[in-house]
């Protein structure tokens, strides 16, 4: 069973926070949607970033977040580790 169908991670703001990986060699961003928001560096609402409150408060509670990730970028998961 997933994290998230165990109940031990969330996503936010899935648009605005996308997750990016490569597959196959090719770039690919879920939502497919969301690709003007791949770029971390700029500025817009509802970006989760290392100064976000929602960063913040996760991983004081002991979250990890997708962001931090090597590889894989899931700008909008928070998990709980273990279990």
């Amino acid at each position: 069973m997933s994290k998230h169908g165990s109940g031990l991670a969330v996503d936010i703001n899935p648009l605005y926070n996308p997750c990016v990986k490569t597959v196959k060699g090719k770039i690919s961003v879920e939502p497919a949607n969301a690709a003007d928001f791949v770029d971390r560096t700029g500025n817009f609402s509802y970006k989760i970033d290392h100064s976000d409150l929602a960063y913040k408060i996760f991983t004081k509670n002991g979250f990890e977040w997708g962001g931090d990730w090597q590889g894989v970028k899931d700008y909008q998961h928070f998990e709980w580790p273990g279990e």
